[in-house]
């Protein structure tokens, strides 16, 4: 036994040890960090599945694919009373942590190995469902070690359950960091997709091999085996029941469900397209986003200083999170100066901050309103509840989709004034895998007459002795904008592709 012994007691008691370095406190963090950064890697990446896959809703997919996998594991998990004496901590988060880095390596390798590099119709069909079930299994590792890690960390010190979720928080600024990174050193082609797209990857898996060489590590140090001596010393209790605990820590749990559904009903999607501006451009999304990150990691750091003491308290300020939809609507709809680029990062800086703050905040007080013997399971609830409040977000978000819409998203049919046109990211990829593997040279213009902007795509007609050359011109997105329907006149030979493509004004 690491800890020390007191002399001259009839009983023997055990001396606090400090965690002189922080060295426990650190590896918490790390582990906080490797449990979201697979989710991160994939979702950053999005720019590169919807080139890979076009016509897909890609990020909406993930999002349900990962997340109710996640939910799914926990319920199983919690279902099974006892698991945790039945499996030890190490066993379940080395098994998730092989699944993490199994999982993200399977993209980069289908690409530079089954694809080879080609966007044909066959290949797109059969890795498609690969890369959703890699999300899937993702999720379930998400899942198995959110719980096991969470739920430890609920019946030690509040200040570890804090350093998991700074490390979730810290996971989104490095994934941002890597973002502008890539954004500023690489062109936006397929090839620099590509390359941004693996980096993210092999950057992750490195991590993920370092939290799974500091996760067995943890339970070594002196100060966790004191905590785990401390929580196993005490005589056997009954089983928790599942809907007891739930009854009993229902509040923090509404309030963990309101701050996702309102965070992600905004961040990111409408940061992403519902905003523009004239000097940052296609930069404005990634800086808002990498504000929002940052925002987060600092009121899940804010805890470490201050614990509000009251989860009534910390309900209630969740609850009044949802004033952040008429805020964004007024900068989307309200006066000009609303629409500026300082209001929004405003909104943006708090959306993250109060989202870090008061998720850190119940999460911390939740497990400690139970006796102990409850808390890890409090815990894990408290997860199944924040996974809940992932879903409900996603689902709605899907639902408010009109159909057929193929992945356009308001953004890419709202008119503007001005002279100008762009292509959206989304879009123009479509169009470089086109010219990518057609040939195709492509641009935006203004066609006299219409009031929408056509996106042209040519390729050079072949010469063929003796044969009727047809017409090597594709007219995409044109027309009424609401459709976002591909219109092709004399498709040349061999090209089927139907996806639709559309052309925003800046």
């Amino acid at each position: 036994m690491e800890a020390l012994k007191v002399p001259g007691r009839e009983q023997e008691q055990l001396v606090p040890i400090r965690d002189t370095y922080k060295i426990a406190y650190i590896i918490h963090f790390l582990l906080g960090a490797g449990n979201l950064l697979p989710w991160n890697a994939f979702i950053t990446a999005i720019d590169y599945f919807g080139y890979l896959y076009p016509g897909n809703h890609i990020e909406r997919v993930f999002s349900v694919a990962y997340m109710s996998s996640s939910v799914l594991i926990l319920v199983i998990v919690v279902g099974f009373g006892g698991w945790s004496r039945r499996l030890s901590f190490r066993t379940r988060m080395n098994f998730g942590f092989f699944m993490f880095v199994a999982s993200l390596m399977v993209a980069p390798v289908m690409d530079w190995t089954w694809s080879g590099g080609s966007r044909t119709g066959k290949n797109q069909d059969e890795a498609y469902p690969v890369t959703v079930l890699v999300v899937v299994v993702c999720g379930l590792a998400d899942g198995l070690i959110g719980g096991s890690l969470i739920g430890s960390a609920g019946k030690l010190p509040k200040q570890y359950m804090q350093a998991v979720f700074a490390g979730t928080a810290s996971s989104g600024v490095l994934v941002s960091v890597l973002r502008i990174i890539t954004k500023a050193s690489l062109r936006q082609n397929p090839q620099g997709l590509r390359t941004s797209a693996h980096f993210y990857f092999i950057v992750s898996t490195f991590i993920l091999v370092a939290c799974t060489v500091c996760c067995n590590l943890l339970y070594k140090l002196p100060v966790m085996r004191q905590h785990y001596m401390t929580l196993h010393g005490d005589p056997p209790s009954p089983r928790p029941r599942f809907l007891e605990v739930a009854e009993k820590i229902r509040f923090p749990g509404l309030g963990i469900v309101l701050i996702y559904i309102v965070t992600l009903s905004i961040f990111p999607g409408f940061l992403a397209e519902n905003v523009r501006s004239d000097l940052l451009r296609d930069w404005y999304p990634v800086l808002l986003i990498t504000t929002y990150n940052v925002a987060d990691l600092m009121g899940k750091s804010l805890t470490a200083v201050y614990v509000m003491p009251s989860i009534k308290r910390a309900t209630w300020l969740s609850t009044g999170r949802l004033m952040f939809y008429p805020s964004f609507m007024a900068c989307l709809h309200g006066p000009q100066w609303l629409k500026s680029e300082v209001p929004v990062a405003i909104l943006t800086f708090l959306l993250g901050l109060t989202n870090g703050y008061l998720t850190s905040v119940l999460m911390i007080l939740a497990p400690k309103s139970v006796p102990a013997t409850e808390a890890e399971l409090s815990a894990i609830i408290m997860v199944v509840f924040l996974g809940v409040g992932v879903l409900s977000s996603r689902g709605t978000s899907w639902l408010r989709e009109p159909q057929g819409s193929s992945g356009c998203t308001e953004h890419s049919r709202t008119r503007t004034k001005g002279p100008s046109h762009r292509c959206r990211p989304r879009w123009r990829q479509e169009v470089d895998r086109r010219e990518e593997q057609h040939g195709w040279v492509h641009h935006c213009s203004k066609v006299a007459g219409l009031e929408e902007p056509r996106l042209w795509a040519e390729r050079p007609r072949p010469v063929v002795a003796g044969a009727r050359q047809p017409s090597a011109k594709v007219v995409i997105g044109s027309g009424d904008p609401g459709t976002c329907s591909l219109k092709a006149r004399d498709q040349p030979h061999g090209f089927k592709d139907t996806t639709p493509v559309s052309c925003l004004r800046a």
